[in-house]
């Protein structure tokens, strides 16, 4: 049955490489290659297997099961384009034996690959490697099922792409220490892989290294590895926490995407990239602190996190990435870094939570779509940096009462401001033009009385900096003292505290941002808080 298969996979292979030619000399090679197929006897049970190795098989107790023993010295043939000597045998073996001397497994040497048609063995379960082994070939026991442990010899310094891919049944692995690269796809669909063991002398994850990995809980990241590489952990449905340490300089993209049982994340200082993805679909995380050693976080990278309610961000960052946190519809609050200078498309599209966000006075930009679906949102203040503001901007932000524009001259490209919005702006800004042509209520700044000034002689709400006067740089105290990031004394904290709570909260800080867009009047304070 075997033969008969890698028959028609060569059959296959014929017509397609000598379909140009007369239909003549199409059919003879098939019929020359198919006789001489049929003449064959039953796969051969020993032979060579490298320039100084020899295997044979033996037969188990059953009769129906064989053990493969390699022997000799040196290193194991490298089957690439082809299949082992042993692979008509492959439904038969159960048990290997590579016996000391030996020094490489060969690539795909129990992958299987027929014609370049990948196959398996289905019951290999037990795998011995001595000592001598330098050397674990790519795909060397790709989909082999039902192996469920192995011991890799401490001598192993290298396991190539995919070795163990797909070995759904092994449930332990330890890395031996002198390995420096788990190679791309290493472990990838070893779905009861349950517990790893990384050594310290591993500097680099590779792509999907664990991918699918779906009975992963936890995962130790020695503090020598440098880079984990895209997609490392992607699809790890049970992993519930990782410590990335100072030692790792770059988390690839979407090395944690789709971990829907991510809670916990923590980032060491050292990391200085976040890529693309890289943590999108995480919908159990509920915070994170990134690190001031961060530079770029890339698009979408925390995409679908939607248990995520804080995120506090490296203060080096110079651009909120498109689609950052798209879809987070449980977050409350963020504070954008003052070096921020553009918020690219989509930036928190669908952050249906979000009821205030402070945008510094170093923005220049904000792109399509940044703040779409945001339908929490009650007022926002365009500071006078901006410069240019995209479509779409804030379709879909059914609760944002007011928009104020600091810049008489900020470029409004159908940003689709809700029309119950009340806009605020200078007199013959762009902001009244873009109010008297949608015909929307606007409020000139320049004609409106100031309603933060104080009217109680000992406390002047908002101004949390005790500088005298409310302005935006209160409200972002405020939130730096919400999240844990800042401190202010016991003054400030009441002024601050809109509510008379005895803490500071989003809600004072929406009530205070409320002040700034005139809103709310210093006599309207203290605010009741809401049942």
């Amino acid at each position: 049955m075997k033969k008969l298969k890698a028959t028609l996979a060569f059959t296959t292979a014929l017509c397609l490489c000598t379909s140009y030619l007369p239909i003549t000399e199409q059919i003879q090679p098939m019929i020359n290659f198919i006789s001489a197929s049929a003449e064959d006897e039953e796969p051969a049970t020993s032979g060579e297997c490298g320039e100084n190795l020899t295997w044979h098989l033996s037969q188990n107790f059953d009769e129906n099961t064989y053990t493969l023993t390699i022997s000799g010295t040196g290193a194991m043939t490298d089957w690439v384009g082809t299949s082992a000597p042993w692979d008509g045998w492959r439904d038969n073996i159960t048990k290997v034996i590579i016996q000391e001397g030996v020094t490489t497994i060969g690539s795909n040497a129990f992958n299987g690959n027929v014609w370049l048609l990948f196959g398996t063995y289905p019951n290999l379960k037990s795998v011995t490697i001595p000592d001598s082994v330098t050397t674990i070939g790519a795909y060397a026991f790709y989909n082999c099922i039902s192996l469920k442990s192995i011991t890799i010899p401490d001598g192993v310094t290298t396991i190539g792409d995919s070795a163990f891919g797909g070995c759904s049944a092994l449930e332990s692995i330890v890395i031996p220490d002198g390995i420096e690269t788990i190679d791309d796809g290493t472990f990838s669909g070893c779905s009861y892989l349950r517990s790893v063991t990384i050594p310290n002398s591993v500097t680099l994850i590779g792509a999907n290294a664990f991918e699918e990995c779906t009975a992963l809980k936890s995962i130790e990241i020695p503090n020598s590895v440098k880079k984990i590489d895209s997609y490392a952990f992607e699809n790890c449905p049970n992993l519930k926490s990782v410590e990335i340490p100072e030692s790792v300089t770059i988390i690839g993209e979407g090395s944690f995407s789709n971990c829907p049982a991510l809670e916990s994340v923590t980032i060491q200082n050292g990391v200085e990239e976040i890529r693309d993805y890289a943590f999108s679909g995480c919908s159990s995380l509920k915070s994170i602190i990134i690190p001031d050693s961060v530079e770029e976080i890339g698009w979408g990278a925390f995409e679908g996190c939607s248990s995520l309610k804080s995120v506090k961000l490296p203060n080096n960052i110079s651009k909120i990435n498109g689609g950052i946190f798209k879809d987070c519809t449980a977050l409350e609050s963020i504070i954008i870094p003052d070096r921020v200078s553009e918020i690219i498309h989509h930036a928190f599209d669908g952050c249906e939570s979000l009821t205030s966000i402070i945008i510094p006075n170093y923005i220049l930009k904000i792109w399509e779509g940044a703040f779409k679906g945001c339908s929490s949102l009650e007022a926002i203040i365009i500071p006078e940096s901006v410069q240019w503001i995209d479509q779409d901007t804030f379709y879909g932000c059914s609760s944002l009462e007011s928009i104020t524009f600091e810049n008489p001259r900020c470029e409004l490209i159908l940003p689709a401001i809700p029309d119950n919005t009340t806009i605020y702006g200078y007199t013959n800004s762009t902001a009244q033009g873009y109010a008297e042509e949608y015909k929307q209520k606007f409020v000139a700044l320049d004609e409106n009385q100031d309603t933060t000034a104080p009217t109680d002689p000992e406390i002047l709400w908002g101004d949390a900096d005790e500088n005298g006067k409310v302005e935006i740089l209160d409200v972002v105290l405020m939130n730096r003292v919400y999240v844990g990031v800042d401190k202010i004394s016991d003054s400030g904290k009441k002024n601050a505290d809109s509510d008379q709570d005895g803490k500071i909260t989003l809600s004072d800080s929406m009530n205070i941002l409320k002040l700034l867009v005139h809103l709310f009047e210093q006599k309207d304070f203290p605010i009741q808080a809401e049942s």
